[in-house]
């Protein structure tokens, strides 16, 4: 067998070990072809919606891109509206998809400014934060700083986060937190079933009954 091939033994045979690196450049490669043709198809849309959006990803398909970045339900998402799988994909799929791939570029780094005009008010999630219910996003990212503007119906709020450490913290305005644990090695998230990805990626009820704790709000938690 040779050198190439052996590449590929962890992804058949579990008691091999997985090239990571292997694993990595599939991985971004689909998700930078995936993003192209996104804005490709939806580019026209983003911008009478709003603006910048299309800017910030071409941007960022021009950087360095890592395994952690495209390894999320916001990349997730975009490929599924490409997919259509289930059904086809309406313009309040297309939007949400596109302000979810724009929180997660600039919770990665990515500076800038976008907007976008949603459908549907919707609570989405920035790092460890679930940001109000909201139909309207506007954005302005620093780096190390982001000034969210978030809008539902003819009311607005102003939420600001800074970077800290490897996550973010909020300075002002109204996001709740979700509830994480350790693993180890990296902090993970708790998708509730209340919350919107919850509700998405639940596949069947969870089951209830004695030693089966249900929480159905971050507020039982």
């Amino acid at each position: 067998m040779n050198e190439d091939s052996n590449r590929y033994r962890g992804f058949s045979c579990p008691q091999e070990p997985i090239d990571l690196s292997l694993v990595e450049q599939i991985s971004v490669t689909h998700f930078r072809r995936a993003l192209r043709t996104f804005v490709s198809r939806h580019g026209t849309l983003l911008d009478e919606r709003g603006a910048g959006l299309v800017s910030l990803y071409q941007r960022w398909l021009d950087t360095t891109v890592d395994l952690d970045t495209v390894w999320h339900i916001a990349f997730g998402r975009m490929r599924e509206v490409l997919a259509e799988q289930q059904r086809p994909s309406t313009t309040a799929d297309v939007l949400l998809a596109a302000a979810r791939l724009g929180l997660r570029l600039c919770e990665r780094g990515m500076t800038g400014s976008w907007r976008l005009t949603l459908e549907a008010p919707v609570a989405l999630r920035f790092g460890a934060f679930m940001l109000p219910a909201s139909d309207g996003f506007d954005v302005v990212a620093e780096g190390d700083a982001l000034v969210l503007t978030l809008a539902n119906g003819v009311s607005s709020s102003v939420l600001q986060l800074r970077r800290s450490g490897a996550g973010w913290e909020r300075v002002s305005g109204e996001a709740a937190a979700i509830p994480s644990f350790d693993t180890g090695e990296r902090t993970v998230g708790l998708l509730l079933p209340d919350t919107p990805e919850g509700l998405e990626n639940m596949e069947h009820e969870p089951p209830a009954g004695p030693g089966w704790p249900r929480p159905s709000s971050l507020k039982d938690l």
